[in-house]
């Protein structure tokens, strides 16, 4: 196919953890020869997502679907190349967060996982409004299952989902209360230590790795020298 020009690419480590470090997290655009380079990563597994948007805006804006490469190891001193991503045409999916008694729920994120499992977002991309109302683009055509994180409330990965490039299809989310981890890792001495956590729901997947907008707040509050995670808020 064409190269594609101006994509946003996003890299992060595939361990989850999330970090406002550029040397972790970055984001970039292809250039007109749909090539793109990412330079000064850590040593450490990757994650390369390109398509949709940084942040979806108002309308596709003709942006591709969002495609996953994972399992991509970053040695020190190393070059890894031939990370190609075949991009495809979008659809969406459209839908509602409501409690157990069918109420509307608002300012729930909400997260997509493609037929593989992966993210395709860590950092969610959009929030259900004050009605419950929520549009997620980007969306490649395939099965897709969709989850939700909120103000002390959470869902768990909803029914399969069929999308299909240039359709929108219909979703509907339960959330409940939920259950937040505070995680404090210690070392030999007793005293507490900076380390990556993961958590990992019953189908062997990460759920560390899902954020929203909320948690760079905390972030921000806590303390980037933090030493406690908060994972959260979890599914029943």
């Amino acid at each position: 196919g064409k190269p594609a020009q101006h994509i946003p690419i996003r890299v992060s480590r595939e361990s989850g953890a999330f970090s406002l470090s550029l040397d972790t997290d970055q984001n970039h655009r292809t250039d007109a020869e749909g090539r793109y380079q990412v330079e000064h990563l850590r040593p450490d597994r990757y994650v390369v997502r390109a398509g949709g948007g940084l942040r979806f805006e108002d309308g596709d804006g003709g942006l591709p679907a969002v495609e996953v490469s994972r399992g991509i190891d970053v040695d020190a001193d190393e070059v890894v190349t031939g990370v190609d991503l075949h991009l495809r045409a979008a659809g969406e999916i459209e839908g509602t967060t409501v409690d157990p008694a069918g109420r509307p729920v608002g300012g729930v994120a909400i997260f997509a996982r493609n037929e593989h499992g992966a993210l395709l977002a860590t950092l969610s991309p959009t929030t259900s409004e004050a009605t419950g109302h929520f549009r997620y683009r980007g969306v490649p055509a395939g099965i897709i299952t969709l989850s939700a994180r909120g103000n002390g409330v959470a869902a768990k990965d909803g029914a399969a989902i069929h999308v299909r490039a240039g359709e929108t299809s219909q979703a509907e989310l339960v959330v409940e209360p939920g259950t937040m981890l505070l995680v404090t890792v210690e070392d030999e001495d007793g005293e507490s230590m900076r380390a990556t956590i993961q958590v990992f729901d019953e189908s062997g997947r990460d759920v560390s790795a899902m954020h929203p907008e909320s948690a760079i707040e905390s972030m921000l509050m806590e303390g980037l020298d933090s030493k406690q995670s908060s994972l959260g808020p979890l599914p029943p």
